[in-house]
């Protein structure tokens, strides 16, 4: 009887331990100077994008890219992928979305007919979606740091 406490107390300490272990990994966070910390699974940068007309073959005829805290840089769509970016890139990319005031400002803009991109950015708890061609400038210095690496 005592074999069989001791085993099932033994398993029991193992499942808490491999359970609180996940959790931390999923939590785990990156620090960006002064602001709150990123989730690894917060989607920092997304960008869903669309054109026409669409191939007559119904090949894709748009593409999502996809940045993660954690650095995860995916991409589905016309262009299918996933890389990693360094710690110091993604910080570079929040430094960019700071120092453009992007979060803040309006972005309007009028409607472009032959093409559409929907950005969405996430920072300090605070998710702004524009619209292309808004804010497009800032917008291309913020991708810039990524999509050429």
């Amino acid at each position: 009887m005592k074999k069989y406490l001791v085993i099932v107390t033994l398993l029991l300490a193992i499942t808490v331990g491999g359970f609180v272990f996940y959790k931390s990994f999923q939590t785990k966070e990156l620090s960006s100077g002064n602001s709150k910390p990123i989730p690894f699974s917060l989607v920092i940068f997304e960008k869903n994008e669309g054109w026409g007309p669409c191939p007559p073959g119904g090949g894709p005829c748009s593409q999502s890219t996809k940045l993660y805290g954690s650095g995860r840089l995916v991409f589905e769509g016309n262009e299918n992928g996933e890389k990693n970016l360094s710690k110091n890139l993604v910080d570079q990319v929040i430094g960019q979305i700071k120092q453009s005031g992007i979060m803040d400002n309006s972005c309007e803009a009028p409607i472009v007919l032959d093409y559409s991109a929907i950005y969405k950015v996430n920072l300090d708890g605070q998710e702004k979606t524009i619209r292309f061609p808004g804010c497009e400038n800032e917008i291309k210095k913020i991708e810039s740091l990524f999509l050429e690496n």
